[in-house]
């Protein structure tokens, strides 16, 4: 697959379609073997093992690297902007080194636990080596300008009311959190009436509007989300759907080759 997209990889006007996914749980294996059958890439970021069995340990974490890039999440997973410089280095830094011990090869990719960062923050990840790294921010269609500042589209997340679990809805002022973050944003992609029904039919909107206003689509999610709230088919039939327009000019990258290709 990749050798067959990288003859049009220099193209900068193609739509670059990736995804990727955080912290490293156990079920992210089963994410990759759906990209894997639908010919899609992306980029999965971990924490350190500490002996949970529900987390990637290093030899899992090889396994998926023979087939997907890996990122680094930091160690433990703190909030960047809230540690001192020392510490700081150690969750960046040390993530780094981390994951490079385990896989015998440079890890390019950081993402900011739960989005958090800062510019002294970015200051540190561009210092440590990293050549870019992922927000949380959603609804973004054009490639970063920012590379330690890349954007996203859409989370993987229960769509347009939010749940308890598989089978039951969080009832209470919080049911319709999902359709309030950033709805002025999701607006103005003028979304016809179909993409309030189900989260496949919201993200296949915004895959479209990415297609046809912009030149860049990232999902982002967490694979223990995709099964505490049941949304493994429609995961499945979201990637299906972006997997048969790789025929019309798209093409799937992982998180950093997008930024490789911004940069010539």
């Amino acid at each position: 697959m990749k050798t067959n997209q990288q003859n049009k990889f220099s193209d900068k006007n193609s739509v670059l379609f990736t995804t990727s996914w955080d912290d490293g749980h156990i079920l992210d294996i089963r994410v990759a073997e759906m990209l894997e059958r639908y010919n899609l890439q992306g980029t999965f970021y971990v924490n350190q093992y500490r002996g949970d069995n529900n987390f990637l340990a290093p030899e899992r974490i090889r396994e998926l690297s023979s087939r997907f890039e890996i990122g680094a999440h930091t160690l433990t997973h703190p909030d960047l902007t809230k540690l001192n410089e020392q510490n700081l280095q150690e969750e960046i830094q040390g993530s780094k080194k981390y994951l490079e011990d385990i896989l015998g090869k440079e890890v390019l990719m950081f993402c900011y636990p739960k989005g958090l960062y800062s510019e002294m923050v970015k200051r540190y990840v561009a210092s440590a080596g990293f050549l870019g790294a992922r927000t949380v921010v959603k609804y973004v269609f054009a490639r970063p300008e920012d590379p330690f500042a890349m954007g996203t589209t859409v989370h993987a997340y229960p769509w347009p009311l939010r749940k308890k679990d598989a089978e039951h809805y969080l009832l209470g002022r919080h049911l319709f959190q999902p359709v309030e973050h950033d709805f002025g944003k999701f607006l103005k992609t003028a979304p016809p009436l179909r993409a309030f029904i189900s989260w496949q039919a919201y993200a296949r909107h915004l895959f479209d509007y990415a297609l046809s206003h912009g030149d860049y689509f990232h999902l982002w999610g967490h694979s223990w989300e995709i099964e505490k709230y049941g949304m493994w088919e429609e995961l499945d039939e979201f990637f299906r759907y972006a997997s048969a327009r790789l025929r019309d000019g798209v093409i799937s990258v992982s998180n950093s080759e997008i930024v490789k290709v911004d940069n010539g």
